[in-house]
């Protein structure tokens, strides 16, 4: 049987808690899920905030609003809105708190005995701290061999798969080409390049006299770059 194969059924009637969940690749993750294997019994979506309630705003204003879930929404129309309230459930609660910063015993319980799959996607993105300072290049590399260190101990327990994935970057094929958030580009070294072409240009052939701050990057990735990669390199 193909590993394709083996997903749906192993995912069939399957509890499963998400943490990051309003991270990019947990959006992406989430989408996919919903969208190709409904039959899954419930998500469990774990996000920073301080109650129930808040949990629940972020799920719909941060998660489910964005663009990455038009198809689903296409695909379930006016129904969408019971769907998502059948298999989805925001949870409260921080994964660097003891127990999840899940304080309610109860519900402790009931995810330790519904719970049949922990995806872990959950990572501070405050790269300027002070994990560099020990060997690692930030602090999101450093957490993330962390949390793959602890699982490390209990791997002869539980199932474990780990995926590294080299680069992360938009949508290619589903549920559409080109979806991506958080842009975030230094143009440091752009402007270092543009100084020093400046300086050593003994010729008169500088032509690169702009401010790279001024350039739309989220458009030339969407408009340019990616389709270009599309169309080009991926085959």
């Amino acid at each position: 049987m193909e590993l394709g194969a083996t997903v749906p059924h192993f995912l069939k009637g399957k509890t499963i808690l998400v943490t990051g969940a309003a991270g990019f690749l947990a959006k992406v993750f989430v989408e996919k899920l919903l969208r190709t294997q409904s039959h899954i019994k419930k998500l469990y979506l774990l996000v920073r905030a301080s109650d129930a309630d808040v949990a629940k705003k972020r799920l719909h204003d941060e998660i489910l609003r964005k663009d990455l879930f038009k198809v689903l929404r296409e695909k379930w129309g006016k129904d969408f809105d019971s769907f998502i309230s059948k298999k989805v459930t925001a949870l409260a609660g921080d994964v660097s708190a003891v127990n999840l910063g899940i304080k309610d015993a109860n519900l402790q319980t009931k995810l330790t005995e519904e719970i049949d799959v922990i995806v872990n996607l959950a990572a501070t993105t405050n790269f300027d701290e002070r994990a560099k300072l020990y060997g690692w290049p930030n602090t999101y590399v450093f957490t993330k061999a962390m949390g793959e260190m602890l699982l490390s101990h209990f791997k002869d327990n539980i199932p474990l798969i780990i995926i590294r994935p080299t680069m992360v970057t938009s949508t290619y094929k589903e549920p559409f080409p080109g979806w991506i958030e958080g842009f975030s580009f230094d143009d440091t070294n752009t402007e270092r390049l543009r100084m020093a072409t400046k300086e050593n240009d003994d010729v008169g052939f500088y032509d690169l006299e702009f401010d790279p701050k001024s350039i739309d990057w989220t458009h030339y990735m969407m408009n340019v770059h990616i389709p270009g990669l599309i169309k080009n390199a991926v085959k």
